[in-house]
């Protein structure tokens, strides 16, 4: 039988591998989904489901996934705030991508992710969120503010 720790990181393996040919979302958000209704109480289970759904191109469902994760863990979830940060520029929220982006950069750089393989881990989101955000970060202040606009796939 499957374990419900088997069940969580092959979906973590499946949304996450540094190889995206050995990703598959769509499976990632299914086994996620299935930890969520096992044990709806765990934080972890929402966050690793709110990182598939952004995997899988659902960024207003990834928001809204991660954003309950996050608040069932007190407001603080750092290990996934580069995806919700991508997740939140994906539907045009641009002030709380680049609020998400910078508290998940202080958190990297801070030392606090002290295991070797999640620092590598989280470089590879960090590289990942940086690719996608700073080349469009506009060069004046004219950004729209946090929560201005609706989410959408779009």
């Amino acid at each position: 039988p499957i374990t419900l720790t088997t069940l969580t990181n092959l979906c973590w393996l499946l949304a996450t591998a540094a190889d995206p040919a050995e990703r598959d979302p769509s499976k990632a958000v299914e086994l996620a989904k299935r930890a969520t209704e096992i044990q709806p109480e765990r934080a972890r289970h929402w966050d690793k489901l709110g990182v598939a759904l952004y995997r899988n191109g659902e960024f207003s469902k990834a928001v809204e996934t991660l954003e309950k994760a996050r608040a069932m863990c007190g407001g603080q979830d750092p290990k996934h705030q580069f995806f919700l940060a991508m997740a939140y520029w994906q539907v045009g929220q641009r002030g709380q991508a680049l609020e998400n982006y910078a508290e998940a950069t202080a958190w990297l750089e801070s030392g606090d992710c002290k295991e070797k393989p999640s620092q590598e881990e989280q470089g590879r989101f960090a590289d990942e969120a940086e690719s996608l955000i700073e080349p469009n970060v506009p060069t004046s202040n004219t950004q729209p503010k946090a929560g201005n606009q609706e989410l959408s796939d779009e």
